[in-house]
Formats: structure tokens, sequence, C-alpha cells
């Protein structure tokens, strides 16, 4: 992924931070608040550093972060408790796994395709359609 250690330590690290104030809340807003550090320093890293594999992960880490940000502004209309259930949990949990592949530095394709494409999963799942699928028992957490 990055060829500079710098920045991978950099991303490793601002990452490392956000995950563990994502462990350490309940609170579903300030979940959301601090996954936002993820697609952040990854648009930051690639300022000094073009990667591609890096601006996948950007733009599937922005995506979900929108998807939850838009479903928590509607929660007035469609109430708080109305997310799919253990899905911060699962949310949290591939914060972690991101993290670790990040931090040892791994470049394996399989691998990071399943991340995103779990990180994917979990920003779909909140929406209308996906929200639907869960209740049909197609996403699971």
């Amino acid at each position: 992924m990055l060829h500079n250690k710098m920045l991978a330590d950099r991303l490793a690290n601002e990452f490392a931070i956000a995950v563990t104030k994502m462990q350490e809340t309940n609170d579903i807003v300030q979940k959301v608040y601090f996954f936002s550090a993820f697609y952040g320093e990854t648009q930051r890293v690639l300022n000094w550093e073009w990667d591609r594999d890096l601006a996948l992960m950007f733009v599937v880490l922005h995506d979900a972060y929108q998807q939850l940000t838009v479903r928590l502004q509607a929660s007035d209309r469609i109430g708080p408790g109305k997310f799919p259930a253990g899905l911060f949990d699962a949310l949290t949990q591939v914060a972690q796994d991101l993290t670790n592949y990040v931090s040892a530095g791994q470049d394996n394709d399989e691998e990071f395709a399943s991340l995103l494409g779990r990180i994917a999963e979990l920003g779909y799942a909140v929406t209308g359609n996906g929200n639907y699928l869960y209740e049909k028992g197609l996403i699971k957490f």
C-alpha cells in the first residue's frame, strides 16, 4: 500500500487512536464521529503520497461514514434505536481489523478486499434497502 514508512506509521497511529475512542464509548454519535477519522486521515495521507489502494480505502470509508451520518440525521423520523442490532459492535470490530492490517504493513489483496467489503456492507446496512436485507436475514453482523 504505502511506500513511505513515516506516512504508513502516521496512518496506523491515527487509526489506533480512533478505534480506541470507538471502543471506549457506547454513544453511537460518538462512535460515528471517531470512525470519521479513518477516512479523514486516509485523505490527508493521500495528499502526500498517491496510492490507488489508499484511494479505494478512502472512498469506501467515506461512503460508509456518509451512510451512517444520513441515518443518524433521520433518527428523528425513524427513531434513534432503529439501527440494526450489532451494527456498531461490527463497525468497531472492522475498524480494529483495518487498524491491525495497516499497522502490520500488510499488502494482501484478498484481506484488503474483505475488510473494505465489510465496511461497505455495514454502510449499506443502514440504507433503506440495506435495512430491508438485514431484516430478511441476508446481511448479518
